[in-house]
């Protein structure tokens, strides 16, 4: 009967409960504001009377900042339900905001007031230290339209957001760093955002600069501090324009030590990660799924944007070497409103010239902004627009992804352009472009080489006019809709042993005016014109190729006059040399085909060849040689037509001693 009748009591007060308002019920559990010390014990009991938590909070605080230090740290601990905050409270170093009841803070702050910020009027890194936000949840009540923040942390050092969910965000961000160190965002959740590019850049997390008139403003002071140590980490990032990151810089002022790691970024119609001016930064294993864009990372903005570099008087140097990498991430990313053409990687520098600075009014001093010394690797794209686009990047290494689109007809898998020069793209595999490597706008000394390139709906990989001296080797390159390989009007380009199947037209396409430097030792199989094709007036040194397995089994030069085909040619068979004085003779069996022969010349057997000469005949005269000493030759046949040269390999060696 005794249980019978506990049951009873208990049902009604569930059933009473269940109609009471949540704050009502929280109060009910827990109606004050306890802070706790380094040992967990309760010294102080702020009572709770509204739902407008300013005054208890405030007040909580200034006993913190009272009481706490780097010993005692002191936990605010915050009753359950659902409050408001009508003034910007300020956080007290040594501090624990600890949410994890249950509570969530809504802004109600008129103007632009904020849950939450840190002390301002201090230098460097001297203002908030050690302060934590723990679990709960901030955001916004309904009449709150002041496009502000929630919290705004400034020469801090030592801040950590744990777990906190930031949600219903409007015109603005939701968190915003300046001039701080050791900055912490771990599992968070970032949910909800009502805005749009053209209002505003809408980061979550904005990774900002102190600038008095546009940046952080009533954040004195404005010192040129830079944030040194910003993690995010294991954060959810939905329904949002953009995730984190910055937009704003100073010249030659840098954001240093950013890690962006292993987070979740769904249905931003911006960009998910976005970085300027960001050095030693590690951004991986991030999984961006459904966004405009995936992660930007921008050494200075482009030109239309140049105006928007902040001014500061004190004097900056410019960046040389990055040392940043974005690794390990799963990106896909889909063309938006606030993002026509949706790019997973999009790599930025610029060369900032005294008429695009005078033109755009901007503060970046004169020089070359380049992004210098940035790996991508292990990451798995899918885009509806580009893979991985490069403006400007020098010395860096793009390796081992996975770039895929779901159409051909438009976009590029792996873009290097505006002098972008001396890198590595390698081991890479792309597929369904419409072109799957393109090297353009004179960039130079670039190797793409051991990439698997296929479905581009018009060439695999292309080196635009104006691009000299780049190196593509040892691709796989298979069902391009046009060519396999495509040579703009360039020079010095080395096309060598590719493996290229299945191309709609050749598989290697020489344009008029081009000049490579080499195309040996391919391998062809099955084209719809030709295996290698030179335009009139295209000109290079063709090699031995492998045209068995080609439909055409032969090149194709175009000549004013008259057209050229060409196969491989005999190595030719030296025969003993002969010596008379200081003077030998070199000769060889004839080689059909050949019009001319080349002759090299070294000191030792496995020594470097070097061309001394050529001859039509089949035998060559070496004179003047010095007494005492070896000579080494190879010959090779040669077939000169309409500017091409097309080659045997070297002969074996025969050697005397004079």
């Amino acid at each position: 009967m005794k249980k019978k009748f506990i049951s009873i009591i208990m049902g009604v007060v569930i059933f009473t409960t269940s109609f009471l308002p949540f704050s009502a019920m929280t109060a009910f559990a827990l109606d004050s504001i306890q802070i706790l010390d380094s040992s967990s014990s309760v010294v102080q009991d702020i009572s709770v009377e509204t739902n407008d938590i300013t005054l208890p909070l405030k007040h909580a605080l200034q006993y913190c900042a009272e009481n706490a230090n780097a010993s005692n740290v002191l936990t605010i601990k915050m009753p359950a339900g659902e409050y408001k905050i009508t003034k910007t409270n300020t956080a007290t170093s040594n501090t624990v905001l600890d949410l994890t009841n249950g509570t969530k803070i809504l802004n109600d702050c008129p103007s632009r007031g904020n849950v939450i910020n840190s002390p301002s009027g201090y230098y460097g890194y001297d203002g908030l230290t050690n302060f934590t936000v723990r679990g709960g949840e901030l955001s916004y009540t309904d009449e709150n339209t002041n496009e502000s923040t929630l919290s705004r942390i400034a020469h801090a050092n030592g801040v950590r957001f744990e777990n906190v969910k930031f949600t219903e965000g409007f015109m603005s961000h939701f968190v915003e760093v300046a001039a701080s160190k050791n900055v912490v965002f771990d599992g968070c959740v970032f949910d909800g955002f009502i805005g749009d590019l053209s209002t505003s850049s809408c980061e979550a997390i904005q990774i900002d600069i102190l600038e008095e008139e546009e940046h952080f403003s009533g954040f004195p002071y404005y010192d040129g501090t830079m944030n040194n140590g910003v993690t995010v980490q294991n954060c959810t990032f939905n329904n949002l324009v953009s995730g984190v990151g910055t937009k704003s810089l100073f010249h030659g002022y840098y954001q240093n030590n950013i890690v962006i790691k292993n987070n979740t970024f769904t249905n931003l119609t911006g960009c998910a990660i976005f970085c300027t001016a960001y050095v030693n930064t590690e951004i991986s294993e991030n999984t961006i799924s459904n966004c405009g864009e995936g992660i930007n990372y921008f050494m200075m903005r482009q030109d239309s944007r140049l105006s928007s570099v902040s001014e500061s008087d004190r004097l900056g140097s410019i960046n040389k070497d990055c040392i940043t990498k974005i690794h390990n991430n799963n990106i896909s990313v889909n063309s938006t409103d606030d993002v026509s053409t949706a790019s997973a990687i999009y790599i930025f520098g610029n060369n900032v010239t005294s008429a695009k600075q005078k033109k755009y009014d901007s503060f970046a001093k004169v020089g070359n902004y380049a992004v210098n010394r940035i790996s991508v690797y292990n990451n798995t794209i899918n885009t509806t627009g580009h893979g991985i686009r490069m403006y400007d990047t020098v010395n860096s290494k793009i390796h081992n992804n996975t770039v895929s689109s779901s159409r051909n007809t438009g976009g590029y898998g792996i873009y290097a352009a505006n002098s972008s020069n001396s890198n590595a793209i390698y081991s890479n595999k792309v597929s369904q472009f419409s072109n799957g490597i393109l090297i353009a706008s004179s960039s130079k000394n670039n190797s793409v080489t051991y990439n698997n390139v296929s479905g581009a709906g018009s060439s695999g990989i292309v080196v635009n006019s104006g691009c000299n001296s780049n190196l593509i080797k040892s691709n796989v390159i298979s069902n391009s809709g046009k060519n396999g390989i495509l040579i703009g009007k360039s020079t010095g380009t080395n096309i060598q042993y590719n493996n290229i199947a299945s191309s709609g037209a050749d598989a290697i396409h020489i344009n008029s005016k081009a000049n490579v430097n080499s195309v040996s030792g391919n391998l062809f199989n099955g084209h719809g014109k030709y295996a290698i094709y030179f335009e009139k007036d295209a000109a290079g040194s063709v090699y031995t190729n492998n045209y068995k397995n080609s439909s055409s089994r032969f090149g194709y030069s175009k000549g004013a006059k008259k057209d050229y085909k060409f196969a491989n040619y005999a190595v030719p068979k030296l025969n003993p040399i002969s010596k008379k004085g200081a003077t030998v003779t070199v000769s060889w069996k004839k080689v059909g085909g050949a019009s001319v022969y080349y002759v090299y010349r070294a000191t030792s057997k496995k020594g470097a060849y070097t061309y001394i000469g050529s001859t039509k005949k089949t035998y060559f005269k070496n004179t003047k040689l010095k007494k005492g000493k070896s000579y080494y030759y190879k010959v090779s046949a040669v077939k000169l037509s309409n500017g091409v040269k097309s080659r045997s390999n070297l002969s074996s060696y025969r050697g005397k001693k004079i």
